[in-house]
Order: structure tokens, then sequence, then C-alpha cells
């Protein structure tokens, strides 16, 4: 390296690629530098930060001595780290004096060095750099005191590795067994030692809580998320400029065990789609099901929320929604749902709740406030739940928690809210007069708010999901040539879809099994769709193929030999008919005389077989 000028320090902020980051840690032979903005953590060494620093890659803004000022301590590092680490390029024999002697002769005439340094000054350079855990102002002749090691050099070294693997290793040590390490490592490389030489427990302690990185330790223990999450400060403040200028929307599983409306019997967890104005803290939509997060969910979150003002009602279209990365929010139908409205949509950041938070901490407030206050709550805490058995206890159906939830939130609504300040209906109403929400019927919500298909025109009918949709005007378009179309489905209500034609012209089709799916869900079909492969099964079971294939062959023989037999009689019948329409008559003498003369010696005059008699056989002028 020509030019060496940078030793990070804990809290130093540069910016490189347009990204801002802060030094939070310093080990041995690197530092781990954070992303101001999201807290992604990540290891350079010494060599990258100062090799981008004087190629101008990187621009300091926010310095604690960090950078070398004084031109005259600028040259002394750039001289004497040259001769280092030409040195340290020889591995664990760089301080030899041949290796010595070597990087003087090259460097001298490399830099044109009028005063090389002895051996033993350069030796010295070496151990004071690596002893100091490769801190470029060491090299400077401005220190105070006795501030050297005290400990022999091999001592050092195998420290800094036994903290090196520390650094690396799952499971926490004691000091206690770092210093058995050292011991051990010690001895395998048959290094002679004594107990004087080496460090007490207590400064293995200190140099332990120097150099030991917990984001090291809990990315080997938990895993990256969790070591990001660990490390990471609380972000910034997020900000609204108004009304509905920011929503944020976002699904949980509530802590609650519902029943069936019908049997009462437990049928799981319930799930919440909702969104909150990031202004207000007004929640302007939401959907309550017991089937985990779909497109659908957050179709009709967007739905309640967008006709809202409709029903004198807080809602309206946003200006930009900030949903997480889950599928249920990315996929066609949410961006055609968005693009028609012109709502701009800024995913959060993966995993990352940091860039939602409102709508996160509306879901622990309701969980306190009102979930774990109802009879069968899962309590998030473990701990807390003990023994209490949430199935037993289960009290609640789907409907009537779809009740208890909207009186809740009317009653959050209304409620002081500290992080404005303010109470967030009051807030809205005076909103409200300066900007006054838009919103869209529900006839318009209705094709808007739908998932989107691709399907194939059959003779002016469109399959989903096993039913039939089919429209007379549809058949117009494929007859002029339309082969395929995009079909618009409400999950909820299965009795008619919606067709785009080269997106548009609208068609509603309605189902061809009405009374089946008048009412249906996507769901309930499937269910229903389930229990009829279950009876087809047990058909199976009890009457097996293979039986039906040994049928299926009975029946083919069957009509084989009576298409024999009918072949073999009709034969006969025309046979008998030809004689009697020829007009042959036999007397009794001629009969006689024919016995006579014919048979003799008990000869036996055959006729062939009647049944492979064919019309060729007789001389006929006409056809048969």
């Amino acid at each position: 390296m020509d030019s060496l000028f940078i030793s990070p320090t804990i809290g130093m902020r540069f910016i490189y690629k347009n990204t801002e980051y802060e030094v939070t840690f310093l080990l041995i032979d690197k530092f781990r530098v954070t992303t101001a903005h999201g807290g992604v953590n990540s290891y350079w060494s010494i060599d990258k930060i100062n090799s981008l620093y004087n190629k101008g890659d990187i621009k300091i803004i926010y310095e604690n001595n960090s950078i070398l000022t004084n031109p005259k301590d600028i040259n002394t590092i750039k001289r004497r780290l040259s001769y280092v680490h030409e040195s340290l390029k020889k591995g664990m024999r760089c301080q030899s004096k041949e290796n010595l002697e070597r990087s003087i002769k090259i460097i001298s005439k490399k830099i044109n060095d009028p005063r090389p340094p002895s051996t033993r000054t350069l030796s010295k350079w070496i151990r004071i750099y690596r002893s100091d855990s490769y801190d470029i102002k060491c090299l400077i002749d401005n220190r105070k005191g006795n501030s050297t090691k005290r400990k022999p050099f091999y001592i050092i070294e195998t420290l800094n590795h036994v903290l090196k693997n520390e650094n690396n290793a799952a499971l926490i040590n004691t000091a206690k067994n770092l210093e058995s390490y050292i011991y051990e490592q010690l001895d395998e490389k048959n290094i002679i030692h004594y107990e004087d030489d080496h460090y007490s427990i207590r400064s293995i302690q200190r140099y332990m809580k120097k150099f030991s990185d917990p984001f090291l330790q809990k990315l080997r223990k938990n895993g990256n998320r969790y070591a990001q999450l660990y490390v990471r400060a609380s972000a910034m403040s997020q900000i609204s400029d108004g009304l509905l200028h920011v929503v944020e929307i976002d699904s949980h599983k509530l802590d609650i065990i519902i029943l069936d409306d019908e049997s009462f019997e437990a049928i799981g967890r319930a799930w919440i789609t909702l969104a909150i104005d990031r202004f207000s803290r007004v929640i302007v939509g939401f959907y309550i099901s017991y089937l985990p997060p779909s497109a659908f969910s957050s179709l009709q979150t967007l739905k309640d929320m967008i006709t809202r003002p409709t029903k004198h009602e807080m809602g309206g279209i946003p200006a930009t929604i900030i949903p997480d990365n889950g599928s249920e929010n990315i996929n066609n139908s949410f961006f055609r749902l968005c693009s028609s409205l012109n709502i701009t949509i800024l995913p959060a950041q993966f995993k990352t709740g940091n860039n939602k938070p409102f709508v996160e901490n509306f879901f622990k407030n309701m969980t306190n406030s009102l979930i774990k206050k109802i009879s069968g709550t899962t309590l998030s805490d473990p701990d807390e739940r003990e023994e209490y058995d949430s199935k037993k206890y289960a009290s609640v159906t789907l409907e009537q928690l779809k009740n208890y939830i909207p009186n809740w939130i009317n009653i959050y609504h209304k409620e002081l809210h500290r992080g404005i300040n303010r109470v967030p209906q009051a807030l809205w109403n005076q909103e409200a007069k300066k900007y006054t929400p838009k919103g869209i019927t529900h006839d318009e919500a209705d094709i808007l708010c739908r998932t989107l298909y691709l399907r194939d025109i059959n003779n002016g009918r469109v399959l989903f999901e096993y039913i039939y949709y089919y429209s007379h005007a549809l058949k117009t378009h494929e007859l002029k040539g339309v082969k395929q179309a995009q079909i618009l489905v409400d999950e909820s209500d299965l009795s008619y879809v919606y067709i785009l034609i080269n997106n548009d012209i609208c068609i509603k089709a309605e189902s061809t099994q009405k009374e089946y799916t008048d009412c249906l869900s996507l769901s309930e079909h499937k269910a229903v769709r389930e229990i009829k492969n279950k009876l087809k099964l047990n058909d199976l079971e009890e009457y097996p193929e293979k039986n039906n294939i040994y049928a299926r062959i009975k029946l083919r023989q069957l009509i084989q030999s009576d298409i024999e037999l009918n072949k073999s009689s009709k034969k006969k019948r025309n046979l008998a008919k030809l004689i009697k329409e020829s007009h042959i008559e036999f007397n009794q003498e001629e009969k006689i005389n024919i016995k006579d003369s014919s048979l003799k010696n008990n000869e036996v005059i055959s006729f062939g077989d009647f049944e492979k008699f064919g019309y060729e056989e007789l001389e006929l002028d006409h056809e048969v």
C-alpha cells in the first residue's frame, strides 16, 4: 500500500457509494461497519478503507482523530509501514535477520531512503505494530511513558489468535477457558513458557471485553437475522405530511382461538389485515378471517378503505401505501388496483419492522388491551401462558370477534394517543376540513378489488376452479378471434366473475351452477372439492379400478361373441331365402335316384360349414 491515512475509531461516519456508514466495533485485524439507515452490519479490513479513501471513493463526514492531518506524521507512517508490510510478507519468520535485511534492501531502494532503519529498529516496529492490534498510530513516536507491551511476543500472538477464535465460536467461553487454550497452543508449538510470562485471569477478561464482538457471538449462535436485530439501534421517526399521505398495511395472527359459527368447535387462530394512517393514527380499513394472509385479504382491506368516504367513515384513497414484502401484497392484482387509483407502493425492507412501526405498535396495543382479555387467548408469552388450555376455554366465534374488534377500534379512536398527543378522531376531523378524502363507490370497488387470473375461452365460457362461467357477449368476442381473457374473481362470492377483454372491455359472466355458487366462497368450494375427492377414494376402495377393467374385458368378449353369433344366423337365413327364391324342387324318385347314384360304398357327402359360408361362393349377378 502506497499511502495510509485513516485509523478507524468507534463512531466514525463516512459515505461510500451514496450510503452512509458508521464504525460500530473494532477487532484485532478488522472492524465492523453498520449502515446508518437500515442497520445492516458488515466487516471491513484496515487496508480496504484506506485504499478506498486514497482513491477518493470514501468521504469522511464525522471523525474522532481518525484522520492524520499532520504531514510529518503521515510521511513517518508511510515510510515505516512500507518496511513493516514488506517484512510481514514472510509470515511466521518475519522478524528473522535474513528477512529484515532483505526488506530493508528492497524498500530503501524503492523509496530512495537515505537513512534506512537497522534490523533491530525494524524488528521493533513490527513488534509494536502487531502487538498494538495493527494500529498505524503506534508507528508515530508521540507516546508518553512506557506503553510497550510487557509480555513476551509469543504470548501476545497466542492471545490474539485465541481471541479471534473466540469471536467465531458459537458458545461463550470464560477467561479460564481462554487461558487453557493459550497453554494448549504453546505446548503444541513446543514453545518454552513460564507461568510469570502469562496474562492473569483479570487481564484476559479485559481483552475479552475489548475484542469480543457481540454481533459475531450472536451470529454464530442464533443466525444472521437475530444478530442484525440484536445490534441495531432504533430507527428514525417516521413522519407524514397530512391525512392519507402515507398508510401502513400489515397482517397479524391474533392470539386467540376461535370457534366455528355452527359446530362451535375450535378451528384455530384468526388473522387480521389492517391499514393505519400514519399522520392521524386512524384505522382506515381492516379485514378479519380465519384464513392466512393472501391477495384477497389485502384487496378486501383496501376495498374497505377506499369505499369509506361514501359511507361517511374515516378512510379514502391514500397517496402512498407501505406494505411488507409478502406475496399477499406483491402480486398483479394488488399492483393493478394501486395503478388504477394512482397509489404509490413503497414496500418495507425485508424483515424490518421499523419501516411500518405504527401498525406494529397498534397490533401490540390491541393484543394487550382486548385480545388477552377474552377467554381462549393463547397469550404471546409461553411463560405467561403456563398451563392455560386455550382450546378448552375458547368461547368466541369469528362473527363475534368481528363485532368486538370494530367496537374496540371505535374506543381507540376517541382516546388520547401519546405518539401524537391528540385524539385520533379529533385530529382527523380537523384535517378533513382542509382536505376532503376521496373514495369510490361500492360497485366500482367490486370490479377493482378482485384477484386477477388468465384463462382460455371455450365456447363462450371460462373455467375457474372446476366452475364454468358463461356469457353470450364473450361468445361474440371468441368468434372475433379472442382466445384468452383476464378474469376478476371475488373469492368471497363465486356466483359471477368479471372478464376483461384486451384490458378495455369488461363483461360480467355468471356461473353455470347458479344455486351451488350462490354466496359461495373459494375456501368453502375447495373444502367441498376435498370432500368429493375423499368420497371418490372411498368409492374406489369399495369398487377397485381393476375390477372395472376385468368387467370391461368380459363385456367386450360378450359383445364379440354375440356379433359372431349374429353373423352366423344371418348367413343361414340368407341361404334359406336364396334357395326358396330359386324355385328348386326335388321329387321323390329323383331323390332316390340321386341317393342310389351318388352314395356308393357308404360314402358321405359334406357340404361344408355354413358358418364360413359367404355370398362370394354363389355365382350370382346381384350384390348382397
